[in-house]
């Protein structure tokens, strides 16, 4: 499906999505409703792009859904992130050709593809502080998990989950892929109000759930998950700077909003960004790679909180400012990005005193 069409396909489902809001309903209506307008969502546009060329192609094209999601509707496109990021990772992540880890994860892709599962990713650093973490304990049969992971995306629809567990009585930790749709995972009450309500995204609760072998991945050397979560994290960092250009950029074409010349800069300096980044990713180098994608992260959501305050006595319901908020708590925070900036090689915004009015994309301009 071409950008026209999706666009249109988005505009005809994200309107009765955000009017169903406004109606009086409980959350279990709500969450059927949004169940309801979400498969169609899936059933009329691929959420699964194919894996291409090299990681920068397949950005590329998870970036084109996720624009023409989050321009009418912000909340959907972050919730649609929130599945993207994974999957992409996934794919891309770089593993030994004949190792059994390779096979296992070419067999899950596999199985998302042909299924067209919706994968969500739980845990995330502002939830690594809750009292009780998710911990597994190993036995004949795989897995036994217990805890409750306080933010998931995409909770009522997701089919499959990927997370991280602490293996008892031991230093050593667990990437685990499971099925959503158990008993023992229970989803809580939506985390958010309002608009925001169309993220999706709830606490999750794994009770005695058993995660069988050969869907889990052992590691007595931190590190190499910790590449694995830096590696999606830099993924999750490009889309979801992503979701907020587009919306700003709709806000724009709308009249709601205008930017001046030091924030168009910054824009310019983004599509600059982006193109390294893509780069970056191709080489899968990390060291590298992870500060770019959070100084893209850091930047987009610095604009975004600039538009956010510029809406705020907007008469027009359209505008919702509020949504342009939330990406600075998302992983890797803005407090987070900025402190690890300190000492270190920042990118600055180039001096310019004006630029021509365009459209941009990360990474292209359009």
């Amino acid at each position: 499906m071409d950008a026209l069409n999706r666009n249109h396909v988005i505009g005809t489902i994200t309107g009765p999505m955000l009017a169903s809001l406004d109606s009086p309903r409980s959350e279990q209506e709500s969450s059927q409703v949004f169940r309801r307008h979400f498969n169609e969502i899936k059933r009329q546009i691929d959420l699964h792009p194919s894996k291409g060329s090299s990681p920068s192609q397949l950005l590329s094209e998870a970036s084109e859904i996720v624009r023409s999601i989050s321009a009418p509707c912000l909340p959907l496109g972050i919730a649609i992130c929130m599945h993207l990021y994974p999957y992409c990772a996934l794919q891309w992540f770089p593993l030994p050709r004949l190792s059994v880890a390779r096979l296992r994860r070419d067999a899950l892709i596999r199985e998302i593809c042909r299924g067209e599962l919706i994968l969500a990713n739980a845990g995330a650093a502002r939830s690594a502080q809750v009292e009780h973490p998710v911990k597994g304990r190993r036995e004949t049969a795989g897995m036994r998990i217990d805890g409750t992971f306080e933010y998931m995306s995409l909770a009522s629809v997701a089919d499959r989950i990927l997370f991280r567990a602490i293996i008892r009585g031991t230093g050593t930790t667990a990437l685990c892929f499971t099925d959503a749709r158990s008993s023992s995972v229970r989803v809580a009450s939506w985390k958010f109000s309002g608009s925001m309500r169309l993220s999706d995204t709830a606490a999750i609760t794994f009770d005695n759930h058993l995660v069988p072998n050969g869907r889990y991945v052992l590691d007595d050397d931190p590190s190499r998950l910790d590449f694995a979560s830096g590696y999606q994290r830099a993924w999750f960092h490009l889309l979801i700077a992503e979701c907020h250009l587009a919306r700003l950029q709709r806000l724009r074409e709308e009249g709601l909003l205008q930017l001046g010349a030091e924030q168009i800069a910054s824009l310019r300096e983004l599509n600059h960004l982006g193109r390294h980044a893509g780069d970056l990713l191709n080489k899968r180098d990390l060291a590298r790679l992870l500060p770019v994608s959070a100084s893209i992260k850091l930047r987009t959501s610095l604009l975004s909180a600039l538009a956010a305050d510029a809406l705020r006595d907007s008469s027009d319901e359209t505008a919702r400012p509020h949504e342009l908020q939330y990406i600075r708590l998302q992983p890797t925070s803005d407090p987070e990005i900025q402190r690890d900036q300190v000492g270190s090689a920042r990118f600055s915004i180039a001096p310019e005193v004006s630029a021509p009015q365009r459209r941009f994309s990360l990474g292209r301009p359009l």
